[in-house]
């Protein structure tokens, strides 16, 4: 049986441009996952602030260790998915930075976040602000970690072809 060349080239395009949407469908998965990882830490973050000011209010630190708790949960759950993701279209380098950024979290919410459960009815202003110093000093990590995700998350969607859609923050 005879094919001809154009036949085979067709076949060989059509494979080749279907296997790329693919791809591209699965690394822009593993990057909305890794986006959605980031904005509901962002989201806890910011809800633990709130909520050490309402304690620091209401003058009972004790509701903080259940939502740091959960926090920390969270951040655990999401790198033992991270580290469990299959990588697609060159995603390595993404996803251990990922990871790397979980670390620095889980450091913060060890090194940073307990000092505040530790708190009484009786901590000052000045205490209270102590602690956010701290998180604010330690966070210089955090945000070098973030730049570095950004750089590559836009490297990765160039190479695979999806465009990166940026909230205002």
């Amino acid at each position: 049986m005879k094919v001809s060349g154009g036949l085979m080239l067709s076949i060989l395009i059509i494979t080749l441009f279907s296997c790329n949407l693919i791809t591209r469908k699965e690394a822009l998965l593993v990057n909305n996952t890794l986006v959605g990882i980031n904005d509901t830490l962002y989201l806890k973050g910011k809800a633990f602030g709130l909520l050490v000011g309402d304690c620091y209010k209401a003058k009972n630190f004790s509701l903080l260790k259940q939502g740091r708790i959960e926090f920390e949960h969270y951040i655990d759950d999401s790198r033992a998915r991270v580290a469990k993701m299959k990588d697609v279209g060159g995603s390595e380098a993404l996803r251990y930075c990922e990871i790397e950024l979980l670390d620095v979290e889980k450091r913060m919410i060890k090194k940073d976040f307990i000092p505040f459960e530790e708190l009484t009815a009786e901590s000052t202003l000045e205490q209270v602000n102590h602690h956010f110093d701290m998180v604010k000093n330690d966070s210089k990590d955090e945000t070098a970690v973030l730049n570095k995700l950004r750089a590559l998350q836009a490297d990765y969607a160039k190479k695979n072809g999806f465009t990166l859609i940026r909230k205002n923050e």
